[in-house]
């Protein structure tokens, strides 16, 4: 079982949603100015968010999006039915052997990873989020070098220069 990316930007989406503190909305295009989404697949997104009735759309030059409920609200199990529609098996032909338990063993594991997803809200990842900044920020006050993982961040080395070497024979 995989989960796209969709579900990963959906709930990059939804959490910088959750963190506008004056709720005025966001348009696509602010949304894609601070993250690496494109603008039409944030559009995307964000309409089938709106049809589950996490995000609601206001029209008009001030428009945008907004979070239609509470992040306590908003489970992590709702994202995923949202974006990908649930988690299940994945489609056979009639014809091909499925073992009656290979089935079993697979609906027990998606019915307790729903339920351990459902257990999970936005506002849980937010407050996970707020207690990893200040851990970040007294850490570097204490001189200490930490890099988070945000996203698509990595550290790397500058790479060496190559010198070009001419060899004559």
């Amino acid at each position: 079982m995989r989960i796209s990316s969709m579900t990963f930007h959906a709930l990059h989406l939804l959490f910088r949603l959750a963190r506008q503190t004056d709720k005025t909305p966001l348009s696509a295009s602010e949304l894609a100015d601070t993250s690496s989404i494109s603008e039409h697949f944030i559009q995307k997104i964000m309409r089938m968010l709106q049809g589950s009735g996490i995000v609601r759309s206001i029209r008009g030059i001030a428009g945008g999006f907004v979070l239609a409920k509470a992040p306590r609200e908003i489970s992590l199990s709702d994202i995923v039915v949202a974006v990908e529609g649930g988690i299940s098996l994945p489609e056979v032909k009639e014809n091909v052997f499925a073992n009656n338990a290979v089935v079993s063993v697979w609906t027990k594991a998606v019915t307790r990873m729903m339920g351990e997803l459902s257990r999970l809200t936005l506002m849980d990842l937010f407050v996970q989020n707020a207690e990893e900044e200040k851990v970040a920020v007294a850490n570097l006050q204490d001189g200490r070098n930490l890099r988070l993982s945000l996203g698509r961040s990595r550290c790397r080395r500058p790479k060496a220069r190559a010198r070009h070497i001419v060899r004559t024979f």
